[in-house]
């Protein structure tokens, strides 16, 4: 098997290494994330590495879960610093799931680390992850992975006035509707405070929506996604 830390890992022909070397310096295209377009605007400072991968990242926190750690440790009150230690812990069992070398290419490229993350090198990479994080921000990560545009996840009644080009980096949103969807009272509530029209029969739902589509097009929007928690039978 190839180590974590070489650049070819996971090309296993000539041709795929071949293909790789050809496009690896082309700008990232981020069309789907979670990141925070305030934290950009603001060029965002992180001191503690559990924060950056800790604070809101499901798939992290999904392995957690399934590895039965305490949601104190996931997304409760425990410090970050606890948190990635009980990542830590856990990490070893998820040979063979994305995010092993996921994180391990993130210790490596991020922060200069070649050594595997377990219980026992736990507090040695939290030392050395947080020292190098004193000298970044969140754009100068952007820059590093030379990140020329990202697509954010938005409610359609979201303030996208954070929305903008960061040096190199396009930030535009996504409209996501899932929460309208629900029809919950005070989604309607928010979404008639929002476009400041009456909604009474659903044409006038339909129209608020196309309301909120059309600020978020003039916003940079290109994207819409969709996430459904049931399917009428």
């Amino acid at each position: 098997m190839k180590n974590f830390f070489d650049e070819n890992l996971l090309l296993y022909s000539d041709s795929a290494v071949k293909i790789y070397n050809q496009i690896k310096d082309l700008p990232i295209i981020d069309y789907h994330c979670h990141l925070d377009q305030y934290k950009i605007q603001a060029d965002a400072s992180f001191t503690d590495v559990g924060e950056l991968w800790l604070s809101g990242d499901h798939y992290k926190w999904r392995a957690m879960r399934m590895c039965g750690v305490d949601e104190e440790y996931i997304t409760g009150n425990a410090s970050y610093h606890d948190k990635f230690v009980k990542y830590a812990e856990i990490f070893p069992q998820l040979v063979g799931n994305p995010l092993y070398y996921w994180t391990q290419m993130e210790l490596k490229l991020v922060f200069g680390i070649d050594e595997p993350l377990c219980t026992e090198s736990a507090e040695r990479i939290y030392c050395q992850a947080n020292a190098k994080l004193k000298e970044m921000s969140v754009l100068s990560l952007l820059k590093h992975f030379n990140v020329q545009y990202v697509a954010t996840t938005d409610a359609p009644c979201d303030d996208l006035n954070a929305h903008g080009t960061y040096d190199n980096t396009k930030v535009a949103p996504t409209f996501r509707p899932d929460k309208l969807l629900t029809l919950a009272d005070e989604e309607i509530s928010l979404l008639v405070k929002t476009v400041g029209q009456k909604i009474q029969t659903l044409d006038d739902f339909l129209s608020a929506l196309e309301n909120r589509l059309a600020y978020f097009v003039n916003h940079g929007c290109k994207i819409a996604d969709h996430g459904f928690a049931t399917f009428p039978h």
